[in-house]
Order: structure tokens, then C-alpha cells, then sequence
């Protein structure tokens, strides 16, 4: 399968200031099952930060364990946050050497960051992830290569379209920053990607007899809406088997895209999209599954594949075929 639309392009410009850690932020939703069994799971007490009570699932915001198979496949923004003021001044003193009266906030902290003297704060600045609108871990550069990676996936918090990507597991390497007032869990990530919703749906291409799937805004709108109904799943922070999967789906597996454009195109809609945890053995397995009905005929098609989320790196087990049960 064709990768390319993975590829991250250049930095893009931003304009917006990163908080200081610490500051308000959102606050958690409430956790209404297991991404994994989907049983209930308590909101608070030690199932609530240990794990599923019925599938030993770590449950999202609680500790992360690479021994449990716990990894991260997130779909959302990353941005620097000062841990503290000492780290904030600094920048400030850095970020004024950058000329120009009318240069943004962003690009004087871009510019300070980018710079490979200046790479002792790019290891002190608190690398938090967003899903959603919520902090849902924080990112721990490795080495130097880990903290120019991060600042070149930093991205204007005032474009939209713009998705980052963050593949990894827990962080095995402690923070230079005290991350205790955070209160989020540390991933070391071993894949970053940055790109536009608008490149992701290019690289994508035009399916065969693209004619019949009507005009091409049509198109555009529809591959949009898989990609969000995959990612923007409840409480989806990319920890969980069943988001790991959908955000692999979303990212990786083209042929979701093609079979909902055709199937728009022999009259049906989609109604949504399932996932749920398949009996597997030794393997976590999640069936991802299109649910379509005919406009005429009213009749429910669905369309379902595997994918195997046992390790760090999900891969598609079984393509998508139709379903019956």
C-alpha cells in the first residue's frame, strides 16, 4: 500500500502562545467503558487508574505499561508548555533576539527552539499531546534527534486543518521537567508525523471511474467524514485497543475511503462505523466495521476488517469484506 500521504511536510507557521503547564485546562471526560470490552469501568477509585476490571485493560489517563501491551496511536495537536516560570523566562530572553517587531509569539519560540544551542530548553519544555481538546500525555524527547522532531511537528494552534500524528510507548527516559503537577502520562514516541487534512485527502488519490462517485467537492467531503468518524470517537486518546485500531484504519488503510465512495455511489448511506474486540487467542484483534443502508431499498450492508493491535505498530489482519452477523 501506497505510504506516501504518512509523510510529514515542513513546519508550518503558527501564532499562538503555549501555555504554562499547570494553568486551566480541560477537564477529563467522564469514562463511561473500556475502549478494549466496553464494559462499564469506575470513574474514580484504583479501576479507574489501574484498569479494566473485566479485560485488564490500563484504562486512558492511568499508567502506562509497555509489559500490559499498552502503546500509543494518537491523531491530534501537539504544542510546548512551560512546566515553570524559570523555563518561561528563559525563552523570554532567547525569543527576543529574534528580529522584527510584527514576528509572532509562535515564530520567536520556533525560531529559539529550532536552534541547535538552544536544544538544552527544547528538553525542559513540557511536549503535551491534545486529543480532542483535551492533554492526554506528554511527549519525552530521548535525545536531540527526539527534541528537533518535536519542534518541527509544532504547529499553529489556530490552524485547524493541520493533524499531527504521535506513534510510541512509555516513556523509559525521565523528563527533565517536574511533571508531577501535570498529572499526565509520559510517552516516548518513535513516530512523528505532521500534515494537512487537506494533503492527507490528495495523497489519498482518486478511485478508478472516479465519474460515477459524483464531483469531486462530493468526494472530498465524504473521505472527510470516514476520517473524523474514525478518529473523533468518544473518548479516543489513541491508548486504547479499539481507538489504536480505528486511528490505524483512519491512517493506514486506504480501502475505507474507496468502499465508501462507491458505495455513495450505488445510492446508500453511511450510517456509521463499528469497532469492537474480536476473540483472537494470543492476539488482540478489533473488527472495524462501515454500517451502510439503501436509500431505496432500506436494506443494511456492512463492510468489516481486522486489525491486529497486540504490538506498538497495528497491521491490518483481515481486509475489509462484508459482514453478516
Amino acid at each position: 500500500m501506497d505510504e506516501a500521504f504518512l509523510s510529514p511536510p515542513g513546519p508550518a507557521a503558527s501564532e499562538a502562545l503555549p501555555k504554562r503547564a499547570g494553568e486551566a485546562r480541560s477537564p477529563d471526560p467522564v469514562q463511561a467503558g473500556c475502549a478494549t470490552c466496553g464494559q462499564p469501568v469506575p470513574t474514580s477509585g484504583s479501576a479507574a487508574t489501574s484498569g479494566c476490571t473485566t479485560c485488564g485493560q490500563p484504562m486512558p489517563g492511568g499508567p502506562f505499561s509497555a509489559a500490559r501491551g499498552q502503546f500509543v496511536c494518537a491523531i491530534g495537536r501537539l504544542s510546548p508548555q512551560f512546566q515553570s516560570i524559570d523555563v518561561e523566562k528563559e525563552f523570554a530572553q532567547l525569543a527576543a533576539e529574534a528580529e522584527g517587531p510584527d514576528v509572532s509569539e509562535h515564530h520567536r519560540l520556533k525560531a529559539a527552539l529550532a536552534n541547535d544551542d538552544n536544544l538544552y530548553l527544547t528538553h525542559h519544555v513540557c511536549w503535551v499531546f491534545t486529543t480532542q481538546g483535551v492533554d492526554s500525555f506528554a511527549v519525552v524527547p530521548r535525545d536531540n534527534d527526539d527534541a528537533r522532531r518535536l519542534v518541527d511537528a509544532f504547529v499553529p494552534a489556530s490552524d485547524e486543518n493541520v493533524v499531527n500524528v504521535v506513534v510510541g510507548r512509555p516513556a523509559d527516559t525521565p523528563p527533565r521537567w517536574d511533571w508531577s503537577s501535570s498529572g499526565l502520562p509520559l510517552v516516548s514516541a518513535d513516530q512523528i508525523l505532521t500534515f494537512t487534512l487537506d494533503e492527507f485527502l490528495d495523497a489519498l488519490g482518486t478511485p478508478d471511474g472516479d465519474s460515477e462517485h459524483g464531483p469531486d467537492l462530493d468526494r472530498r467531503a465524504a473521505m472527510r467524514e470516514v476520517f473524523f468518524r474514525l478518529t473523533r470517537r468518544g473518548d479516543n486518546r489513541g491508548v486504547g485497543d479499539v481507538h489504536r485500531a480505528s486511528n490505524y484504519v483512519a491512517l493506514r488503510y486506504p480501502a475505507v475511503y474507496r468502499a465508501t465512495l462507491a458505495a455513495l455511489g450505488e445510492g446508500k448511506t453511511l450510517l456509521g462505523i463499528e469497532t469492537r474486540p474480536m476473540p483472537s487467542g494470543d492476539r488482540r484483534l478489533v473488527s472495524v466495521r462501515l454500517v451502510f443502508r439503501h436509500h431505496h431499498t432500506q436494506i443494511v450492508e456492512r463492510l468489516g476488517c481486522a486489525v491486529d493491535v497486540t504490538g506498538e505498530f497495528p497491521f491490518l489482519a483481515a481486509p475489509l469484506s462484508p459482514t453478516y452477523d
